[in-house]
């Protein structure tokens, strides 16, 4: 199961933690934990390198990716999270058994 929990403050994405794994297929590889974590690198290349925000917390671990940015940057980045978020809620719609999407106001 890919779990994939964003933080909300003043209707602003500020962060997000993205854990667990698909099974793979007889091959090894899961196409679907491909997908979530090519958005996922996207989008904390795409803020921190390309947008130069330094972030509050930037884990990263086997199965595990959290982002959490100050208020100020996490609004200039607003657009970004946001696609994030949609991409993986329809990931999830299509995948429900696989991945869940949640979000916590914080």
């Amino acid at each position: 199961m890919i779990a994939c929990h964003f933080f909300v403050s003043k209707d602003t994405i500020v962060g997000f933690a993205i854990n667990g794994h698909d099974t793979p297929d007889d091959s090894g590889v899961s196409l679907l934990c491909a997908a979530v974590s090519s958005a996922v690198y996207l989008t904390v290349n795409t803020v921190t390198d390309i947008g130069g925000v330094k972030p509050l917390v930037l884990e990263t671990a086997d199965g595990l990716m959290t982002l959490r940015l100050r208020q100020e940057d996490a609004q200039a980045c607003a657009m970004v999270l946001s696609g994030l978020r949609l991409h993986l809620e329809a990931l999830a719609a299509e995948n429900e058994t696989i991945i869940s999407v949640n979000i916590t106001e914080v």
